[in-house]
């Protein structure tokens, strides 16, 4: 396994990139480009920012979500056209839904969905 620890991607060009049984935890995506990318048996832990990152039209199989007090921000975030895949499921991809990713998973403000924008975490 690959440990993505206290790393910055900020503003990278990783469009298409593969990232492959990794543990991600504190790093820095901001307004990286990694649309078009393939989350192949990872472990997105605590405390990651993929703020204003674009991470549309991207592939996740087995992407698992640790919860933590510290989830992964993805305020500005485009996660719309996300295919999703889980090991083990039969029912085959879908896509990414609000509704799987809860708050102690990930912070979700202005984050772009397919089925419109979710503001769940946003401060009034």
């Amino acid at each position: 396994m690959t440990i993505l620890f206290h790393s910055t991607f900020v503003n990278s060009h990783m469009k298409g990139v593969t990232i492959r049984n990794a543990e991600l935890t504190g790093n820095n995506f901001d307004g990286a480009d990694m649309s078009k990318s393939q989350w192949v048996q990872d472990t997105v832990s605590s405390n990651n920012s993929f703020v204003g990152a674009d991470l549309s039209n991207s592939f996740w199989y087995d992407v698992y979500f640790q919860e933590s007090k510290q989830p992964s921000n993805f305020t500005d975030a485009n996660l719309s056209g996300i295919s999703v895949t889980a090991q083990g499921v039969s029912s085959g991809p879908h896509e990414l839904t609000e509704a799987e990713m809860p708050s102690l998973k990930a912070i979700l403000c202005r984050t772009a969905f397919s089925e419109g924008y979710s503001n769940r975490d946003s401060k009034k």
